[in-house]
């Protein structure tokens, strides 16, 4: 981060003797440049720091909902109910009926945890 403000602070006095009354300096193009790509790396510096602040302001309990359900907490409502609807259709205890009692037990634990995760993230976005 250091760099790119002595890149800045060199660009701004080009610019300020620029402003300056009988001064005849002129931008260059590769002063441009370089300016243009200081405010491309400034802008993905912040939006990694979004990333990472969105990311650890989720509560686990919700952070846990959305892996359960195997998607993002940018994931819009209708996509929460269709993870839902594919991960319940996977996992739902009518399904493993006719298989040995450690499958079914298995089936109705995920099921459970599914519909849990659901039930957060229902409370969470207030749909």
């Amino acid at each position: 981060m250091g760099y790119i403000w002595q890149r800045l602070l060199r660009l701004a006095k080009v610019w300020i003797a620029d402003t300056l009354p009988f001064n005849s300096t002129q931008w260059t193009e590769a002063e441009e440049e370089e300016l243009r790509r200081i405010i491309e790396e400034l802008e993905r510096e912040q939006q990694q720091k979004q990333q990472t602040n969105n990311a650890s302001s989720i509560p686990p309990q919700v952070r846990w909902a959305y892996q359960t359900l195997g998607i993002t907490p940018s994931a819009t409502i209708r996509e929460i109910k269709y993870a839902y609807r594919q991960k319940i259709k996977q996992f739902h205890p009518d399904r493993f009926r006719n298989l040995s009692p450690e499958q079914q037990q298995y089936a109705q634990q995920k099921a459970r945890e599914i519909n849990r995760a659901y039930t957060i993230l229902r409370q969470e976005r207030h749909f």
